[in-house]
């Protein structure tokens, strides 16, 4: 039997950071050498947990979880995923209540007719008060 490795997922949590910079670690870099790796047949990337903390100590690199208790818990914390879509029941069911409403009676229609569509303003009220220099028209009568 193999021993356990871990995935560059959990290697990502051990040391908080994202899989650039692993890929950069793995690559090695000015200041530190290359990260340990094996790759299977499949092409993807294990990590063995002893080689890491030696490589970790050696390089000065901070480790945030320990990988020993990332290996026992099985899993890594992942991103929530998509929500769930809303069942077709509940969709029909929110349909129906929408046709259920009634329209609006012309009563309830407001004055200046914004229930119909209009967007104009109410027309103004005439005061009975005359201008002081106006006289009203006469009608011609024949």
């Amino acid at each position: 039997m193999t021993a356990p490795t871990l995935t560059m997922k959990q290697v990502r949590e051990v040391f908080n950071v994202t899989s650039v910079t692993l890929y950069h670690w793995r690559n090695g870099t000015p200041t530190k050498e290359p990260l340990p790796s094996t790759t299977d047949d499949k092409l993807r990337v294990h990590f063995s947990p002893s080689a890491l903390m030696k490589w970790a100590k050696k390089n000065k690199v901070a480790i945030a979880v320990d990988p020993v208790k990332i290996l026992e818990r099985g899993d890594v914390a992942e991103k929530p995923g998509p929500k769930p879509r809303i069942k077709a029941e509940k969709a029909v069911a929110r349909k129906s209540i929408k046709a259920k409403k009634e329209p609006i009676a012309k009563e309830a229609v407001s004055a200046n007719g914004a229930a119909n569509g209009s967007n104009k303003a109410p027309a103004k009220k005439s005061s009975s008060k005359k201008s002081p220099g106006k006289t009203p028209r006469k009608s011609l009568v024949l």
